[in-house]
């Protein structure tokens, strides 16, 4: 088990990890997954970041609604953030069925019949997927920056990050992504720049992911 690191919970960066919240890790079929959660209500709230491949702190926010009323869980998905990994170049488990199905395994780990589920981006997706698979353990669902039909989100995010490129600069980054070389640092520039034309157009970043993405779930997936 990984000893959680939380170099980045400074207060300054995110003010709702400073409040008392329990944390540790879920214990599911393939390891364990790290969790925190914040409030003591009935209601059960859990919140499934994006990625694939990023880890849950960037929905901080989320713990604003945890009180009497609401329990607030946020976790690291399998192979993301402070969760277990599987080892490098086994990419079996990186399926959306089997992250649905772990999901239900979470919310068997927590204790609850039913909870409410907050999906952002990719978290939206494994949301849509999971209440299609257990219906009756989804009592509401939210979508964030997120799709139906990840087909055309795709294709519409390629012609997006093909827009801000240059020719050669578009070829060479469609070779790093055809040979799933996402550890290159040319990939991590290209992703940089697209970031900054299409996610973040702004000086200062307003996001704090966290751990790093994990490469290989995100290239996989």
């Amino acid at each position: 088990m990984t000893t959680p690191n939380h170099a980045d919970d400074s207060p300054t960066k995110r003010p709702q990890f400073g409040e008392p919240h329990y944390e540790g890790y879920l214990s599911i079929s393939d390891g364990d997954l790290y969790y925190r959660e914040f409030g003591s209500g009935d209601n059960v709230l859990v919140g499934l970041h994006g990625g694939p491949g990023a880890a849950h702190d960037y929905l901080a926010p989320l713990v604003d609604l945890a009180g009497p009323e609401w329990t607030v869980y946020l976790y690291d998905q399998y192979g993301c953030g402070r969760s277990d990994t599987p080892p490098a170049g086994v990419y079996d488990h990186y399926t959306i069925e089997e992250y649905s199905d772990r999901l239900n395994e979470v919310r068997e780990a927590i204790g609850t019949e039913q909870f409410h589920l907050y999906g952002q981006s990719w978290g939206g997706w494994l949301a849509l997927e999971h209440v299609l698979a257990y219906p009756d353990s989804v009592a509401s669902l939210t979508l964030a920056d997120t799709s139906a039909d990840t087909n055309r989100a795709a294709e519409a995010m390629r012609n997006a990050a093909r827009s801000c490129l240059s020719d050669k600069e578009r070829e060479e980054f469609e070779e790093l992504v055809a040979n799933r070389n996402f550890e290159d640092e040319a990939f991590a520039d290209y992703q940089e720049e697209i970031k900054d034309e299409h996610i973040n157009r702004s000086d200062e970043n307003p996001f704090e992911f966290g751990p790093a993405t994990n490469a290989d779930i995100y290239g996989v997936m």
